[in-house]
């Protein structure tokens, strides 16, 4: 089996106008490395507008994606709150992080895709999270790591938390179906990943510390445990802008953070493939030359679809 990952989309129609096609081509491009099931780790869109949860499901569904058994997604920090674009708003942001409901803003992305937390084994009642699905000998299951926003320890709501009723759902589910599936993979949208300053860039040391406070996921230790406990065979993940396999303890981690909006311009996405010898992973850049895909169908209509006055107006 074969199943590509991807992470951090961060659509944002308002502000890149390119990103609808990049999506779709990198969707296009993993299709042709015949994958069995594709995963998205969260930040699926930039600023939470539900615009751009459509277009994302319009391109889902032309490409037959609109499938549990083809698809699955989890949700990110900025399918809840957004982000932060001008200087000004570092202002503003936090009092749009109050006034945005968690749990509506949770329910409304699982809503514009449905479809693909359906034919699940199990399904948590508490916003369907966690939930798992079964991918041939594998076990997936995807958890909710966003923390809600509070002025102290989220300020800028992207710490990530995952709960303990989420914990003790994951292993009821890996007790009680654990035994007849061969591997065992965790969705999570938040790094595992060590940040590390760089003492030669002033700069980069500075943000790299503010990386630290405002982009950390709690609990970081007892969850390496828990999925060492559970012989978790692999974390996927994004949140951190980073295309990397690494290893926490023996855990295997694969980030496949900004598979579009990165340093590189480039389309980023990782494989994982599964066979007899245990699994393998790769990662993989595609390069993005607009000009060539302007004139795709899919693309021209995706465009006068997303500058109508009525499909504004109907999201």
């Amino acid at each position: 089996m074969r199943i590509a990952h991807i992470s951090d989309i961060h659509l944002h129609l308002d502000s890149h106008d390119s990103m609808m096609e990049e999506f779709y081509v990198l969707l296009h491009k993993i299709l042709h490395k015949n994958p069995e099931h594709i995963v998205i780790t969260g930040d699926l869109s930039d600023n939470a507008q539900e615009k751009d949860f459509e277009i994302i499901r319009l391109i889902l569904d032309d490409l037959k994606l609109l499938d549990p058994k083809k698809t699955s997604v989890i949700i990110g920090n900025h399918d809840i709150y957004g982000g932060f674009y001008k200087v000004e708003d570092v202002f503003t942001f936090p009092e749009k992080c109050r006034n945005t409901d968690y749990h509506d803003a949770v329910y409304n992305f699982n809503n514009h895709f449905a479809e693909l937390f359906e034919d699940c084994i199990y399904k948590s009642e508490n916003n369907s999270y966690p939930y798992a699905k079964i991918l041939g000998d594998t076990r997936l299951i995807g958890l909710n790591s966003i923390a809600p926003y509070s002025k102290v320890r989220n300020p800028f709501a992207s710490n990530g938390i995952i709960s303990s009723v989420q914990i003790q759902e994951t292993a009821q589910i890996l007790e009680q179906f654990g035994d007849s599936c061969k591997h065992r993979i965790l969705l999570v949208h938040h790094h595992f990943n060590k940040i590390r300053s760089d003492s030669g860039m002033l700069m980069k040391t500075i943000w790299n510390n503010i990386e630290k406070q405002t982009m950390k996921l709690r609990n970081k230790k007892s969850l390496i445990n828990f999925f060492l406990e559970y012989k978790i065979d692999l974390v996927l993940h994004g949140h951190l802008h980073l295309q990397q396999e690494y290893f926490r303890k023996g855990v295997r981690f694969l980030n496949s953070g900004a598979s579009i909006k990165n340093d590189n311009h480039s389309l980023n996405y990782n494989l994982i493939d599964f066979n007899e010898s245990g699994i393998t992973t790769s990662q993989h850049s595609i390069s993005f030359k607009p000009s060539k895909f302007q004139s795709d169908r899919h693309i021209v209509a995706y465009r006068q679809l997303a500058d109508s006055k009525s499909f504004r107006t109907a999201v």
